[in-house]
């Protein structure tokens, strides 16, 4: 990608009819030249994407960097010009909903700390309150799962299915399932024949990397030391599955640190 460059205006969406009305909505458009792939993104985008500040200036950041999420067509009544641009509301609905889904994906995997930071967003706006989702905040309260590795089989399958249910919600949107293209091609490691989809929209990339960390292929965990996301995969695609830090840089860093808490007891 190159020279991307984005900017904050003020404006409306442009209707099919062209009819164009006044808004105090914020659109984050496109002001430099920019190549992009947007299906050819850091495998763990999604992860980081969720981990953002909610800023106007977090969400410029990202855009500059990786593209902006999915375009639409608004009016901006400063220049009477008609830009592609994403709305403050979409990238912070967007962000609302990676967050829980990557809280319920960190269940799954038996590390229960963001779901309970999160368990009240997911019970107010991604599903209504139920007697599964009543057992899993209960559960979470509890201290034998507090202090445990992780939750009961029954409610690690709940969380996988409020997963599940946030994903494909997202994956069929009218504006993202448009642009989502599936394939068959040859598996990297068996040579079979299999169903690939890819997206043409960065948003779009951002739910396909989700609903691959639900398939169970790879897992996305942080690093003890720099705290940043990073692939572990039992196939070899990433980090081996018993590592918690993303480089040997940090397994050092994390090495020394600890012989210097030890040199200061002794």
């Amino acid at each position: 990608m190159k020279g991307y460059a984005c900017e904050w205006f003020s404006g409306a969406p442009a209707t099919p009819a062209g009819v164009q009305r006044p808004s105090d909505e914020r659109w984050l458009a496109l002001t430099g030249e920019g190549e992009l792939e947007p299906y050819v993104v850091p495998p763990t985008l999604a992860h980081d994407f969720s981990d953002l500040q909610r800023t106007e200036a977090a969400f410029r950041d990202f855009s500059n960097r990786f593209g902006l999420l999915l375009p639409h067509e608004f009016w901006n009544p400063g220049n009477g010009q008609v830009l592609n641009g994403v709305s403050l509301s979409r990238f912070v609905s967007e962000h609302d909903a990676l967050q829980q889904v990557v809280a319920l994906l960190e269940a799954v995997r038996g590390r229960t700390a963001p779901l309970r930071q999160h368990l009240q967003s997911i019970n107010e706006h991604v599903v209504p309150k139920t007697a599964s989702t009543v057992d899993l905040e209960k559960a979470l309260k509890d201290d034998t799962y507090r202090k445990s590795q992780g939750l009961p089989r029954e409610l690690e399958e709940i969380c996988a299915a409020l997963a599940a249910q946030v994903i494909n919600t997202h994956l069929r949107g009218d504006d993202v399932g448009d642009r989502t293209i599936t394939t068959i091609e040859r598996g990297p490691e068996s040579g079979d024949p299999t169903a690939v989809q890819r997206t043409q929209s960065l948003l779009g990339s951002l739910w396909l990397q989700c609903a691959r960390v639900l398939e169970g292929d790879q897992d996305r965990r942080r690093c003890q030391s720099c705290r940043d996301w990073f692939v572990v995969s039992p196939h070899g695609a990433g980090r081996r599955q018993q590592t918690i830090y993303c480089s040997q840089r940090c397994n050092n860093r994390a090495y020394v640190a600890r012989k210097a808490v030890a040199a200061r007891k002794n």
